[in-house]
């Protein structure tokens, strides 16, 4: 666990999120036996740290060097968000058309190293969208994609809607040389999709693509 400590980097904009992300890490420790002290699941907002859960915007920074990235992006598309922050997307990330979620996507994709994966919780819009285009040609150029989990709607307990319809990805820099793993599970209950991602006997792959 401790080890496991030592390696792990956050980040969050809201202080309260750091607190609630610190409090999930240590209870999941706790219930798996792993116990670790409390203080040393420090939150920090200086750079004179190698880990722990730092207050900062993740896409304003140069990321420090994680070999696994595990994110769940804010989603807003380029109507949603305000004047100022498009147009620094548009003109940083200009494959992602102004998508947050996407911005990010690209963001962590760019600043992760040969064999280093990305596992993110994206909309699964930029897989079919054809705004979406440039961006799936560079990540299947350059990315190998590992696993696509399509959950769609009812992924969220409390959130419903276009934007609760989601997928889980995971890529890994180097050349796209591998078959993908790809689950559907969009026309599953939310606790449907619960129970098949916590047992891989009812994750059931739908092919290799």
């Amino acid at each position: 666990a401790e080890a496991a400590v030592e390696n792990l980097v956050g980040y969050d904009v809201d202080p309260l999120m750091c607190e609630l992300a610190l409090m999930n890490i240590y209870l999941y420790l706790e219930s798996s036996d792993e116990r670790v002290a409390i203080d040393q699941l420090k939150i920090n907002c200086y750079e004179d740290r190698k880990y722990g859960i730092f207050r900062s915007d993740f896409l304003l920074q140069e990321p420090k060097a994680s070999r696994i990235i595990i994110t769940n992006p804010p989603f807003a598309g380029k109507r949603d968000i305000d004047s100022d922050l498009r147009n620094e997307m548009l003109a940083e990330y200009p494959e992602a058309n102004g998508d947050l979620c996407i911005s990010f996507f690209k963001f962590l994709l760019e600043n992760i190293s040969q064999n280093d994966l990305v596992s993110i919780v994206a909309q699964r819009s930029w897989m079919y969208l054809s705004s979406f285009e440039i961006f799936r040609k560079e990540l299947l150029d350059d990315f190998s994609v590992v696993e696509i989990v399509d959950l769609g709607s009812n992924s969220f307990r409390r959130l419903s809607g276009e934007k609760a319809s989601v997928a889980l990805v995971i890529a890994e820099r180097g050349a796209n040389n591998r078959k993908t793993r790809v689950f559907d599970l969009t026309s599953t209950s939310y606790s449907q999709k619960v129970a098949a991602l916590e047992s891989s006997k009812k994750l059931k792959s739908i092919g290799n693509v």
